[in-house]
């Protein structure tokens, strides 16, 4: 037998917002919905909400390395080809990546699973042809194998990513007060003990982390046993 029942919500809780479609990917190019050879994939980002394809799961690592850096302003993924010029012929190349950092830098990124960059000898490759390639276009270049991120790397930039889906709210404002009046070291569960917000207040503590107004003191996987204290020259609220 059915009862009515009240459901009661929290008016201080920090409920998503109602869906929206993802903008369209910025690559150059389509590519192929399956493939036998390569994980086909996508993201979205959490500033803009752009979809973002990769071909492996080395480029996905990359990029979620890439979008949880506070230093890129842009991701864009497939940019357009470049063209060089090698034994008298011309030829195209496509980059995995492009990061527009918040300086105004270009970075070309290339990922590519490390023996077949050894094989291929890939740095030589683009040292010979970087003098060819526009700085307009990228003003370095930067190559990402499955060797550049440890697993607690993967592991964090992934629940950083999915965090900052929630967006920032009274919950990130706990943690900034909080932080803001911690002098020394202290625990991510001592946090969202003082906070009493549970887990939203444990996903705001890693946007902070995100943002580097709260700093990991070890390395490793962050969870709820991660000692973290604020940046170096902090000033301490009263």
């Amino acid at each position: 037998m059915l009862r009515n029942r009240t459901v009661s919500f929290d008016d201080q809780r920090d409920w998503p917002l109602p869906f929206s479609e993802s903008l369209p990917s910025l690559s150059s190019r389509t590519l192929p919905r399956r493939s036998r050879v390569s994980a086909i994939g996508q993201l979205v980002t959490t500033t803009d909400q752009r979809r973002v394809v990769f071909q492996s799961m080395i480029e996905c690592h990359s990029a979620l390395h890439l979008l949880a850096d506070p230093e890129v302003e842009t991701l864009i993924d497939q940019p357009p080809a470049i063209t060089y010029t090698r034994g008298g012929r011309q030829h195209l190349h496509t980059f995995d990546f492009l990061a527009v950092l918040r300086s105004g830098q270009r970075v070309a990124v290339a990922c590519k699973a490390s023996i077949r960059a050894e094989l291929k000898d890939l740095a030589g490759f683009y040292r010979s042809i970087a003098h060819q390639i526009p700085r307009s276009f990228a003003d370095r270049i930067v190559i990402f194998t499955e060797l550049s991120f440890s697993q607690a790397d993967i592991y964090n930039v992934g629940l950083l990513h999915d965090c900052r889906r929630d967006g920032p709210g009274s919950s990130d404002a706990a943690i900034a007060q909080y932080v803001g009046r911690l002098y020394g070291r202290t625990t991510i569960a001592s946090l969202v003990e003082a906070t009493g917000l549970g887990a939203d207040a444990f996903r705001a503590a890693i946007r902070a982390i995100g943002d580097r107004t709260l700093l990991p003191v070890h390395a490793g996987r962050w969870d709820y046993n991660t000692r973290v204290a604020p940046p170096v020259g902090t000033e301490v609220a009263a």
